[in-house]
């Protein structure tokens, strides 16, 4: 081993051999391999698939030697290679050598494909051979059959050509080469091993020109692979006329290895939400008569990344130095609210807001989440667009303004839902209110059928911000006197709902530490009044005590339990401002095994960097 396969060696090892806490945090899409690798790598049902499928090539190599037909559909379509000696075209990875301690690497530490750490690991030249291979090429050698190698690993093509159009700069051929004389036994020669980019002006971008280039000399007997374009390009292959080189009735046979690691299978899915819509899975009748499953998340200025651009924000705003403050239209942010984050542009929109949005929207949806409440959005069409399939907008405020609030529910779960825009509680036909704020957004929902056996309302709520503790009373924090002002329309909307017996549930970005009022036992209203009484709003101090001031008693509220730990993690967020409050009414309609304590648990969920800077809420309600 040289000196550069050692050094590279050690770096592969030492990134396998990291501790577990990283794979803890990694991300889904990262994760999702897990199981997958640990099947290639434990199982003794795979070792048995790669094993099967070599045995089954042995038991055709006497009979592809001399029927004289081809396995290359190139190469049938051409003619003329009856006469010419048999060779059996192999691929590499997956299918001759055995990569899983890399991809190990890779899920352990929460990565995805990194080129610099796959030519490290190619340089180890250390994957063993995969079950069943050296014994086959073996046999296939002693039988005279030439083996060839084509696969994707790369030459350097910027490194320049010969005079014969050969790379001059390859250090993965000569380590595979290193790499099979390891495993399998021989070292094959040079022109066995057909790289991509190794011969100039060649159309490398499958395996087809390379086929062509074996099929000049040789009869291809035998195609071995892991993946379809090993065997022909995937926009030509057409079962019906295909589907008879695999199994061992065929005379020019495709044996296939199984990889369900990676493979140009996964195209068709370009990232994780589409490949869990590309599921075919059964969904048993969903009903809210045994649990309701929510997430609230203030989205940080989510915008319609088409309106941004239709808008002129990007270069407006630049042009102008993304001034604090200012904002081009009602509609759109203010131009300096993305800087902090490094968003300057569509593209870093689109990179690191969007994509982690969408990523992290998706393992929700993989948790089967059934109503997602989003605080700072645009528009309906601004959180479509980060929405996973499966999901869909069910309503909006629509007040002129870059900062609304909607639901979106799981379309599996057939809930019926009806919306209800509480206009009061932005304040705009409020004459002592200088900026109007958010609107807040009813939805009953009910359980699918025509008669629902249970009805919860939300309230999703935005509340004025900058006034998160202390009194409200205060005189200098205008702020505080805004949040004032919400007070009555959120008690009158509470006490609405007990009149109607209706469970319900407040949740959202409540700007407002309510634990620790609660904590503090604080009082009501700044001059000793009862909270049952009518309401002063300049009198307010504390926010709690007045709205669950148990008049009338079906308006009696809990905090849910929050497992906040999530806040501190990297990256933080805000650790108190999101709150779910629901009344005993619909607690006591709740499975006692659920909860903790005789409490609701929730609990934030990790968010992504730059994507927002709240942390998900994630509640779930498990009925009797």
């Amino acid at each position: 081993m040289t000196l550069l396969h050692r050094f590279a060696y050690v770096l592969v090892t030492l990134a396998v051999g990291m501790s577990a806490d990283v794979f803890a945090q990694a991300p889904l899409d990262s994760r999702e391999q897990l199981n997958a690798l640990l099947w290639q790598q434990q199982a003794v049902e795979y070792r048995a698939t790669a094993l099967q499928a070599y045995r089954l090539a042995t038991a055709q190599l006497g009979r592809v030697r001399s029927n004289g037909l081809s396995a290359a559909v190139e190469q049938q379509r051409a003619g003329g290679f009856k006469s010419k000696r048999p060779a059996i075209v192999f691929d590499i990875d997956e299918t001759v050598l055995d990569n899983t301690p890399f991809n190990a690497m890779l899920v352990r530490n929460g990565r995805g494909f990194d080129p610099g750490a796959w030519a490290q690991w190619v340089a180890a030249a250390r994957a063993g051979p995969v079950p069943g291979a050296r014994e086959f090429i073996a046999q296939a050698r002693a039988a005279r059959f030439r083996a060839v190698f084509i696969t994707n690993r790369e030459c350097n093509r910027d490194g320049g050509y010969d005079a014969q159009g050969h790379a001059l700069d390859c250090p993965q051929k000569r380590a595979t080469l290193d790499n099979l004389q390891g495993a399998l036994g021989y070292r094959p020669a040079d022109t066995d091993l057909l790289m991509r980019h190794e011969q100039h002006g060649r159309d490398d971008s499958d395996k087809q020109a390379r086929r062509q280039e074996v099929a000049r000399t040789h009869r291809i007997a035998m195609l071995i692979g892991d993946d379809l374009n090993d065997f022909i390009r995937r926009s030509d292959y057409v079962p019906e006329n295909h589907g008879h080189h695999w199994g061992s009735g065929s005379g020019a046979p495709w044996i296939a290895l199984a990889n369900p690691i990676y493979g140009s299978w996964e195209r068709v899915f370009p990232d994780l939400a589409q490949k869990y819509a590309g599921l075919a899975a059964w969904e048993a009748p969903p009903t809210l008569g045994t649990r309701l499953r929510l997430v609230t998340w203030n989205l940080e200025w989510l915008a319609d990344p088409q309106r941004l651009d239709s808008a002129g924000f990007w270069s407006q705003c630049a042009a102008q130095g993304w001034p604090k403050g200012i904002k081009l239209l009602e509609d759109l942010p203010f131009c300096d609210v993305y800087k902090r984050d490094g968003i300057l542009s569509a593209s870093d929109y689109e990179q690191k807001k969007l994509i982690p949005l969408r990523q992290r929207l998706a393992e929700f949806a993989a948790q089967e989440i059934d109503v997602i409440a989003v605080q700072e959005a645009s528009s309906p069409s601004a959180l479509q667009a980060v929405l996973p399939a499966g999901y869909r907008v069910v309503c909006f405020t629509t007040r002129a303004d870059a900062q609304n609030v909607g639901y979106a529910v799981r379309e599996a779960a057939k809930l019926r839902t009806h919306c209800r825009e509480i206009v009061a509680l932005s304040q705009e036909n409020n004459p002592v209110v200088p900026r109007p704020v958010r609107r807040g957004l009813e939805m009953k929902v009910d359980g699918p059928g025509e008669v629902p056996t249970r009805s919860v309302t939300l309230l999703n709520v935005h509340l004025k911000s900058s006034c998160p503790g202390g009194r409200l009373d205060s005189t200098t924090n205008a702020n505080c006197a805004t949040l004032q002002q919400q007070a009555p329309v959120l008690e009158a909307w509470i006490e609405e709902q007990a009149a109607r017996a209706a469970p319900f549930a407040i949740l959202g970005d409540w700007n407002r530490d309510l634990e620790a009022e609660i904590a503090g036992n604080f009082p009501a209203r700044s001059d000793g009044s009862d909270p049952t009484g009518p309401l002063q709003p300049t009198m307010l101090r504390n926010l709690w005590p007045e709205l669950n001031d148990l008049t009338p008693p079906a308006s009696a509220m809990e905090l849910a339990v929050v497992d906040r730990s999530a806040a501190r993690a990297t990256p933080k967020c805000h650790e108190t401002l999101n709150q779910l409050a629901l009344s005993l009414l619909l607690k006591a309609q709740l499975a006692p095994a659920s909860l903790v304590n005789g409490r609701v648990p929730a609990a934030l969920a990790n968010r992504p960097a730059a994507a927002s800077d709240h942390c998900p809420l994630q509640v779930d309600l498990r009925f009797r």
